[in-house]
């Protein structure tokens, strides 16, 4: 039997949401029907984190450029083409870089390839707001949404909030469009995990305290430094509460400064990009998200099935709530949060998971959904 051949397109294998299901999508599909491989958007030399990772499941990985500037775009268009070409015929392409996935699925189409997945996992362009003045932003994300429109066959997004900003407010009645959740595997994050006290003191921290955590990027949409200032008030309620920040990010040298600031380095441990999320999320007694925004937070529910509740923002969808969630505005205010968190925390009493919902959030579900469209 022929393979089909797919090839990914993303960004870079960084510890994100994205690349996360991306990969995890990857280890689930059966080989032995896929010819599977990854173009990113990087320099050549520039490793990525998990590059070896994904190189041991037997994908072949190429890259481009890094896209900083128009004239790195450019470069990025005219390699992808080349390489689409050269290392094809491929069946399906698969875009995950925001709405640049107009450029990528651009070039797929020149390329001559049938199947062209556009994904969208934001309700929000980090990359539009990276460019600048507003009407720069505005003719970006126009002329990116037409792109999509035009060379896009297939139009999915990981919550009904990422795909009204992709392909708008009645996307429901697009052809092959729908939304399919970033799934994770439940098994995972559900099964025996290292004894807590084991593995603070593994990890070379206090044990027998109450901890919080946050598992994200250290940059501007995750709002680390009101996730620190809550953490301070909460700390003010009951000095057993520590808090923990995994992951890593732009914003880092401004939160380990508001911590110096605050005088928070005995109850707050910045533990870096880590590939043990499950082990740290059953070690921890409470889900810490601040987030400005997010299309899905797949960070959420990992902690969900891991047991722990969540307290978040009331501007992330509630596509993600498994029945653990606990919802509070950013206006409310750091005292605000740190009394619903001392109040979830005292309660000591974990609601029933919504086991329903959580299969449809399963990997092995999500694989099936998207083989619908790899084999159309």
């Amino acid at each position: 039997m022929k393979k089909i051949k797919i090839v990914y397109i993303l960004h870079g294998l960084a510890r994100g949401g994205i690349e996360s299901f991306v990969i995890g999508v990857m280890k689930h599909l059966p080989f032995e029907e896929y010819d599977i491989s990854l173009i990113m958007a990087v320099d050549k030399g520039a490793k990525q984190q998990r590059e070896d990772e994904v190189e041991a499941l037997g994908v072949k990985i190429y890259r481009t450029n890094d896209l900083d500037g128009i004239r790195n775009i450019m470069a990025h268009y005219i390699r992808l083409k080349k390489l689409l070409i050269e290392t094809g015929p491929y069946d399906v392409v698969h875009a995950n870089m925001d709405l640049f996935n107009g450029v990528n699925l651009r070039a797929a189409k020149k390329a001559g390839i049938p199947i062209r997945i556009c994904h969208a996992h934001i309700p929000q362009s980090q990359n539009a707001q990276n460019i600048g003045k507003p009407f720069v932003v505005k003719m970006y994300q126009k002329t990116m949404r037409r792109l999509i429109r035009k060379n896009a066959t297939i139009k999915l997004g990981c919550s009904a909030s990422a795909n009204e900003y992709f392909y708008g407010s009645k996307w429901q009645f697009i052809d092959n469009c729908k939304v399919v959740y970033n799934g994770i595997d439940v098994g995972e994050y559900r099964g025996n995990h290292m004894d807590k006290k084991a593995f603070l003191m593994e990890n070379h921290l206090p044990v027998g305290k109450t901890y919080i955590v946050t598992v994200g990027r250290m940059s501007a949409v995750k709002n680390p430094l009101f996730a620190i200032d809550v953490m301070y008030e909460l700390h003010q309620l009951n000095p057993n509460y520590h808090y923990i920040w995994v992951g890593d990010g732009e914003m880092r040298a401004q939160v380990k400064q508001r911590i110096e600031e605050k005088k928070m380095q005995d109850y707050v441990w910045l533990l870096g990009v880590r590939n043990d999320i499950a082990d740290i999320l059953h070690a921890c007694d409470c889900f810490l998200m601040t987030s400005i925004f997010e299309a899905f937070a797949t960070a959420l529910v990992e902690a969900q099935v891991s047991g722990v509740p969540c307290i978040c923002s009331d501007t992330i969808p509630r596509d993600a709530d498994l029945g653990r969630c606990v919802y509070i505005s950013l206006k409310a205010g750091e005292k605000t949060w740190a009394k619903k968190i001392n109040e979830v925390l005292q309660q000591r009493k974990l609601p029933p998971l919504l086991e329903e919902k959580m299969k449809q959030m399963d990997v092995t579900k999500v694989v099936q959904q998207l083989e619908q469209y790899y084999k159309k």
